[in-house]
């Protein structure tokens, strides 16, 4: 099977990721600030960072995946 072709077929369930870092970075930065906009300027910081994390994790795996 091709790496590509296994990308694709994935592809449906990695939209999923967005709305799930978007959820997780919105309740843990209610928990822990009060102030509206120190809630959204953390949020979308810790939304960055989980979306970028998860990206380099995706890379590694399917680079170590490419040949088998």
């Amino acid at each position: 099977m091709n790496a590509w072709s296994l990308l694709a077929q994935s592809e449906n369930i990695l939209w999923y990721i967005l709305p799930l870092a978007v959820g997780i970075s919105l309740v843990y930065s209610a928990s822990r600030y009060e102030e509206k906009d120190s809630i959204l300027r953390r949020a979308m910081r810790l939304f960055f960072q989980i979306t970028i994390f998860m990206f380099v994790v995706f890379s590694v795996l399917w680079v170590l995946s490419y040949r088998l």
